[in-house]
């Protein structure tokens, strides 16, 4: 069983998926989940890049992941 969890800057979960197939490797596991799907189909509502209130500080965000998981930028 695989746990795939997204938490906000607050430490509150905001997205938890989990994959009942213990075998599957990582990489695939996150693209056949629903979290992975939503990712890469641009639905997940990912907040747009924008700047700090009253100032030019531009903010992204960004996963924190281990290894296992490819970086890839939301499309």
């Amino acid at each position: 069983m695989k746990l795939l969890a997204v938490a906000d800057a607050n430490c509150c979960f905001t997205l938890i998926d989990v994959a009942a197939d213990g075998n599957e490797n990582d990489s695939s596991g996150l693209s056949n989940s629903s979290f992975g799907m939503a990712f890469s189909s641009i639905d997940l509502n990912v907040p747009p890049v924008t700047n700090t209130p009253c100032t030019n500080i531009t903010i992204t965000l960004y996963f924190v992941r281990d290894k296992a998981f490819p970086l890839k930028p939301q499309k």
